[in-house]
C-alpha cells in the first residue's frame, strides 16, 4: 500500500509540475503581454487562471508526496537533525521573504 501511494504521488506531482511549466510557457511565449492574443481559443486571463489552479495542484501534490514519504522524512530527520532543520529554513526562506516584503 505504501509503495502504491508513493508511486501515485510521484506520478501526480510529475504531471502537475509538467502542466504548470507548460501553462507558464504558454503565458510567456505564446501570449506574452498582449492581452488580446489567444492560444487554443483561450486568452491571457483564462490561461492565467488555469496556471494559478495548476500551481495549487502542485502544492497539493507536493503535500501528498511528503505524506507518502513521511517514514523517509522521519529517518532523515533523526540522522541529520541539524542539516534537516537548516534545509527546511532555507526552503521556507523565499516564502517568508515574499510574505514579509
Amino acid at each position: 500500500m505504501k509503495s502504491r501511494l508513493i508511486l501515485i504521488s510521484n506520478i501526480v506531482l510529475f504531471l502537475a509540475a509538467s502542466l504548470l511549466v507548460a501553462t507558464g510557457f504558454v503565458l510567456e511565449f505564446k501570449i506574452g503581454e498582449n492581452s488580446t492574443a489567444t492560444h487554443l481559443g483561450f486568452g491571457r486571463e483564462a490561461w492565467g487562471e488555469f496556471h494559478f489552479f495548476t500551481a495549487l495542484s502542485v502544492v497539493a501534490a507536493t503535500l501528498l508526496h511528503l505524506i507518502a514519504n513521511l517514514w523517509w522524512l522521519r529517518q532523515t530527520y533523526v540522522r541529520w537533525q541539524r542539516y534537516t532543520i537548516l534545509l527546511i529554513l532555507l526552503g521556507a526562506l523565499p516564502a517568508i521573504v515574499f510574505l514579509v516584503l
